[in-house]
């Protein structure tokens, strides 16, 4: 077992790691000038329109080069007549082009098609390749995190290097599970990302988005609870608003396409459905259903909308999320998956025990019951199906050095912390007086 740290107040931050690819400057001065266009307003109505006309569209009214790798997205199974439907008006042409690509890829989620900023032009192609095309290397220095475990000084080296070597080994793992996908890295047969170690630094090959997702974590380790406080509440957008509205409906048999649409008119917002998703658990844009209900929130009136629709599918539910500029519906599944972010807490008051007695220093220590205990509590708590223990892939857990590391939806984040906070607390003492009954007097007797 690994001896314990004493918790600190400072919080410390990982420097920033060393670029061994930089970027030129002319080329962060393209790049900066086609995200400006791209975080213009845009309005577009696509119905059914073909993907190649709809990416058109996007480039030509945000006024930027497009360079769409057409032989790599056909190798993958996409055809560039797939039809798109989406309409919005005075929306980021950022988010727009996101959603058409998230739209084309619903049936491939293994390697959905992405984009990326590639000097002058915008590059459209499987997000695999997006990934290895813009991959840069970056060194960073983990000699504090490798010490943290360390209490004292051991006066056997063997032991000292056993223990740096046995965090390196947790560092590597955390960084290839929680970071990216994991069929990105080359360790599980990716060839989109690679860790490596070279004395006390680590040595990372991977795009730029997934070397913020290294720098975050290691930070992370650092100072516990700071992707916790960083992470916006559940809903963040100003669209969340339009779900406190009261309304009423009354759907008789009513086609749940039909349902949706007369619900985002009631509360003016928009939807993107992943009728791909839905279709896979047998709920068809025809699908009816019957619900009358009079004032009453709509986000009570959605999820109630949703629930009718999956009561032939408990085992995975239609399930929404609240994004920028829509709601999104899709299976709790895809929704868990989809939004899920890492987040660690420090549990060392619950799974901390102490070693030595008398004159013996006392150690403080993991005890791996206490972990084991704790983990299989939280994820026989939440929705079994969800855990990656569990054979699920929308959430995971796992211990190192005192921090749970949980990487699960926002909804899952919330109920572990009121967990842990009910786990936390003492009883209360009594404040009613003990009924003693006394022994009865001389005179009494």
């Amino acid at each position: 077992m690994l001896a314990i740290s004493n918790p600190t107040n400072a919080q410390p931050t990982v420097e920033e790691p060393f670029a061994i690819t930089p970027t030129s400057t002319t080329k962060s001065e393209a790049a900066h000038a086609i995200s400006l266009k791209l975080a213009k307003t845009i309005t577009v109505d696509f119905d059914r329109t073909p993907l190649v006309e709809a990416l058109q569209h996007i480039a030509k009214t945000c006024d930027v080069n497009m360079n769409i790798n057409w032989v790599s997205i056909a190798e993958n199974g996409f055809d560039e007549n797939l039809p798109i439907s989406f309409k919005t008006s005075s929306i980021m042409a950022s988010y727009t082009l996101d959603m058409v690509l998230k739209m084309a890829s619903t049936n491939n989620q293994q390697d959905p098609l992405a984009y990326d900023i590639d000097g002058t032009c915008v590059f459209v192609s499987t997000q695999r390749e997006i990934l290895r095309k813009g991959q840069t290397i970056r060194v960073y220095e983990i000699l504090d995190l490798l010490d943290r475990a360390l209490q004292t000084e051991p006066a056997d080296k063997e032991a000292r290097k056993n223990a740096r070597d046995q965090r390196l080994q947790e560092i590597l793992e955390l960084i290839r599970t929680q970071t990216g996908k994991q069929t990105y890295w080359v360790e599980f047969g990716g060839e989109a990302a690679y860790v490596q170690s070279y004395g006390t630094k680590l040595i990372v090959t991977a795009h730029s988005r997934i070397q913020k997702q290294v720098h975050k974590l290691l930070n992370e380790l650092k100072n516990p609870g700071l992707m916790t406080r960083s992470q916006p509440p559940q809903a963040p957008y100003p669209i969340a608003s339009k779900l406190e509205k009261i309304i009423s409906v009354d759907f008789q048999k009513t086609k749940i396409k039909t349902a949706l649409e007369e619900f985002a008119q009631k509360i003016d917002g928009r939807f993107n459905i992943l009728w791909p998703e839905l279709q896979s658990v047998g709920v068809e844009p025809n699908t009816p259903i019957s619900l009358s209900i009079d004032k009453a929130q709509a986000g009570e009136i959605l999820n109630l909308i949703l629930q009718k629709a999956s009561e032939n599918n408990p085992l995975d539910p239609l399930s929404f999320e609240v994004t920028p500029f829509a709601f999104e519906v899709a299976t709790k599944r895809y929704i868990r998956a989809s939004y899920a972010y890492l987040a660690s807490y420090d549990v060392r008051d619950l799974i901390l025990a102490h070693t030595g007695c008398g004159k013996e220093q006392a150690e403080i220590t993991i005890d791996p019951q206490a972990v084991k205990s704790l983990l299989t509590l939280i994820r026989n708590s939440f929705w079994q199906p969800q855990w990656v223990e569990y054979g699920g892939k929308q959430s995971s857990i796992r211990e190192l050095n005192g921090l749970l590391l949980l990487r699960a939806h926002a909804s899952v984040h919330q109920k572990v912390t009121k967990l842990l906070e009910a786990l936390r607390q003492r009883p209360q003492p009594s404040t009613k007086k003990a009924n003693v009954n006394k022994a009865p007097t001389a005179s009494e007797s």
